[in-house]
């Protein structure tokens, strides 16, 4: 389930990234489909029922981020009248992609460009007929890759060691990377354009999204370009077998390997019939992992300085192998075995990557030639060990209660409307933590005012305080750069900088 997500800039005055915010009923713009909703007639923007139904992933960043899962898309057989959702995901085989393999990850948006990320460009117009090169969309897009500097084989200055990794046509560069947080692996990322939007950057192989919503001529989409940003998980590392289309003979996203599979794998279905096709189309999407619908906010530029996205969500250990692999026929009945790599048929039962059983005969089968089984103990669990010989109260230690100082703050920072501490619309909320329980927090803006001051007395034994964004006579605070200053009793003090972007009044919440 989802727990807590942050955007910070690395200059909070230069605010210049922001998104499509997710609304919910029959519009574009509800493009999460978490909830329970249904519509009458077509059923486009109907909600996934069964996975989110308590609506925890529309609240990411404000409804700006969502797993893939949860993504809405054009229906594989559209309509009549036409309905297109401009959703970012792939009407076709959504059942693949499992929401339990949305993982806890960081992105980092840099203008340093030796940590960019190679990645396929994705077509993301919905009308084939009008897409460069007459590409469907979630292909790659038709023109030529691009070095780091947007430049292609046949402008003066490219760089064909960065233009030609990894393909020579469909590939881009996204300015950051990504991380799984759970595995302490670097992620493949991909990046989509709609190339009938050249007006909006939209046909340029760069990730460059402008601030245009909707047209103000029509009711057309615009979407800053549609410059979805995708992270990939890695699940698995199954292979074809024999496959002449395939490069690498990968069918699943492996950890970041340049974009190449990705590539690979929608090079082959472009290259072949559409009942082909789609299997390899399905494979990259199976995988995809978190979706960003990002747009340039008025008045900015894109990278004008570094951004870090945080997404943490709650989730079961994994589990694992803990022996060597155990081959076909040498199987202990009793013993329990995990698959590392599947699926395998064990005992007329499919089972599969990640999963345990206990050997029911002494054989396993499977089409995989990749195929593992490893031996293991706790039922694949995981098992950790720990003490508690180091660790003891210390009291009256002056040195140490000086340290603990450097561990107060404040959290969200920047805050930027929201907060995962916030139970309801009308909430304003965030913490000052690592408090010791006698302490005067003071608020001040950058001017000197004291507009509110909080005392924690020794009886509050919490180790944090909420501050409502309200000065002293309760009136909500402005947008704007603050200076929060703890004083401890007998130990020292700490200052903080905070700044914060309030949302305006929702009276719809009345």
């Amino acid at each position: 389930a989802f727990q807590e997500a942050t955007m910070t800039f690395a200059d909070p005055s230069k605010q210049w990234l922001s998104g499509i915010s997710d609304a919910d009923g029959e519009s574009v713009f509800n493009w999460i489909r978490s909830g329970t909703s249904t519509f009458e007639g077509s059923t486009v923007y109907n909600d996934f029922i069964g996975i989110d139904n308590i609506q925890s992933y529309e609240k990411v960043l404000g409804g700006t981020w969502a797993p893939y899962r949860l993504c809405g898309s054009t229906p594989t057989t559209v309509p009549n009248p036409i309905v297109y959702s401009a959703g970012p995901a792939w009407g076709a085989f959504a059942t693949l992609n499992q929401i339990k393999n949305t993982a806890s990850v960081d992105v980092i948006i840099t203008s340093d460009q030796s940590k960019w990320t190679r990645c396929p460009v994705l077509e993301l117009q919905e009308e084939t007929a009008l897409a460069i090169g007459g590409t469907k969309k979630l292909h790659m897009r038709s023109s030529l890759s691009v070095d780091k500097n947007g430049l292609n084989s046949t402008q003066s200055g490219y760089n064909a060691s960065e233009g030609d990794l990894n393909g020579i046509t469909g590939m881009g560069w996204f300015p950051g990377y990504a991380l799984n947080l759970e595995t302490g692996e670097r992620l493949n990322m991909a990046f989509g354009e709609d190339s009938w939007l050249a007006s909006e950057n939209g046909a340029d192989m760069k990730w460059n999204p402008s601030s245009n919503i909707m047209s103000q001529l029509s009711d057309a989409v615009l979407f800053g370009g549609k410059h979805y940003v995708y992270v990939f998980g890695h699940n698995g590392d199954a292979r074809y077998s024999g496959d002449a289309q395939m490069g690498n003979g990968l069918s699943d996203v492996p950890r970041y390997d340049g974009g190449k599979t990705v590539h690979d794998l929608l090079a082959a279905a472009a290259a072949t019939a559409t009942s082909v096709s789609d299997g390899y189309k399905r494979n990259v999407f199976a995988d995809a992992m978190w979706v960003n619908m990002a747009v340039l906010t008025e008045g900015h530029t894109v990278l004008e300085t570094d951004v870090k996205i945080r997404l943490r969500v709650t989730k079961a250990y994994s589990k694992y192998g803990t022996g060597d692999q155990v081959p076909s026929g040498s199987l202990v009945v009793g013993q329990n075995y995990f698959v590392e790599s599947g699926p395998i048929t064990h005992n007329a039962i499919s089972r599969l990557t990640g999963t345990s059983f206990v050997a029911a005969d002494a054989s396993w089968t499977s089409t995989n030639t990749s195929a593992s089984v490893l031996s293991t103990v706790n039922k694949a669990d995981p098992i950790y060990e720990f003490n508690t010989n180091d660790i003891g109260t210390r009291k009256e230690d002056a040195v140490a209660a000086e340290d603990a100082l450097s561990l107060i703050n404040i959290v969200p920072n920047p805050y930027y409307a929201y907060s995962g501490y916030e139970q309801k619309t009308s909430d304003n909320v965030v913490k000052i933590t690592n408090l010791p329980r006698n302490c005067t927090v003071s608020i001040y803006t950058l001017n000197g005012t004291l507009i509110r001051t909080i005392t924690k007395s020794d009886d509050d034994i919490k180790a944090s305080l909420d501050w409502d964004m309200k000065n002293q006579a309760r009136i909500p605070i402005a947008s704007g750069m603050y200076i929060i200053h703890v004083d401890v009793p007998n130990v020292g003090e700490k200052i903080l900088k905070w700044f914060g972007v309030m949302r305006p009044l929702d009276l719809e919440a009345y």
